[in-house]
């Protein structure tokens, strides 16, 4: 906490400074402020606020970005990958988000994600470069659902549904081409990870890698495609995060089973009665190795979630989690 407070009064220095306020050390300090405080914060009370405000100065830098002539190229490209990240954990998952924009057919997008010859392991997620365009995607995609809902007309919710199902069954064949990419040719470190880590290191990373694909399959198969989650697909995704969960070696600091809460979030929203007693174990182990609160937070939420769900067939953990209050909870 007092590393907090020194961060937070060099920080509002910074802001009053107008040469400075939008520069590329100034965002990413206010976006690793609000990751932090979401990990380690008892209460998660202002990450938000950072987190919005670091959107606000992204936005603002504008024109800056391509005029600033310091060498900050490495740290606006941390800069969208974090936030992207942080973007795509508020929409985890989807049913409850309430921020989304509403997005008219001529903001579809248009190209698919391309899957690189190698994966590249980015340390925001533990996961490859080419996997977090997949995650802005499923963001985008929960969006139009969304938003034909609430706002479209019936002719423009019939075309967004067929848009949404037809993308997001390309973004699953492009996630398991990326799995098998990665079967054969593991997947290597980006620069600013290699530079610190070892072979065991390197080794956790490449499973967290493996999670998170299992991550975008489960938010796929549920949210885009309405797949039930007694589904075959759904069960072995569940069933794949737990094992590789499981597997991953467990330490405080900067290591990849920090980002496991997220996964065991998606997992455990879905998971059957056997699999909960297994994230319910696993988050507690996560609290008391990193002493992560936010694992603390997201085993709360779920246990609330699982008194609720009823164990035989689907649920529809959706309109369960359309009914708690989740104010600023995120599972990171």
């Amino acid at each position: 906490m007092e590393l907090r407070a020194v961060a937070l009064s060099f920080l509002q220095a910074s802001l009053h400074d107008h040469d400075h306020d939008k520069s590329a050390a100034v965002i990413a300090t206010t976006l690793m402020l609000a990751t932090c405080e979401l990990h380690f914060d008892t209460y998660a009370k202002s990450w938000r606020s950072h987190f919005e405000y670091a959107g606000r100065l992204i936005a603002d830098a504008g024109q800056s970005r391509t005029a600033d002539k310091t060498d900050s190229t490495k740290l606006w490209r941390l800069i969208d990958r974090q936030f992207a990240v942080m973007e795509f954990l508020l929409s985890l998952p989807a049913p409850w988000t309430s921020t989304s924009s509403c997005i008219g057919p001529r903001n579809y997008p248009m190209d698919l994600p391309l899957v690189a010859c190698i994966g590249v392991i980015d340390g925001s997620l533990a996961c490859s470069q080419d996997l977090l365009e997949i995650f802005k995607w499923i963001k985008i995609l929960q969006d139009m659902r969304e938003s034909s809902r609430n706002y479209g007309a019936l002719g423009f919710e019939q075309f967004s549904t067929q848009y949404v199902r037809n993308s997001a069954s390309k973004l699953v064949a492009l996630v398991h081409r990326m799995i098998a990419r990665d079967d054969k040719t593991p997947a290597i470190l980006s620069e600013e990870l290699a530079e610190y880590c070892d072979e065991t290191m390197t080794q956790a990373y490449r499973m967290a890698n493996k999670v998170a694909h299992h991550i975008a399959l489960i938010c796929l198969y549920r949210y885009c495609l309405d797949i039930g989650r007694e589904a075959i697909v759904v069960e072995d995704s569940v069933a794949n995060i737990l094992q590789l969960a499981d597997a991953i070696p467990k330490r405080d600091g900067v290591h990849p089973s920090i980002v496991l809460t997220t996964a065991l979030f998606v997992a455990g929203c879905e998971a059957n009665e056997m699999a909960q007693n297994g994230i319910r174990s696993l988050l507690q182990s996560q609290f008391e190795i990193t002493r992560n609160q936010s694992a603390q937070r997201t085993l709360e939420r779920l246990e609330r979630v699982w008194q609720l769900m009823p164990q035989d067939g689907d649920c529809g953990s959706s309109s369960i989690l359309r009914g708690l209050k989740c104010g600023d909870f995120v599972p990171y």
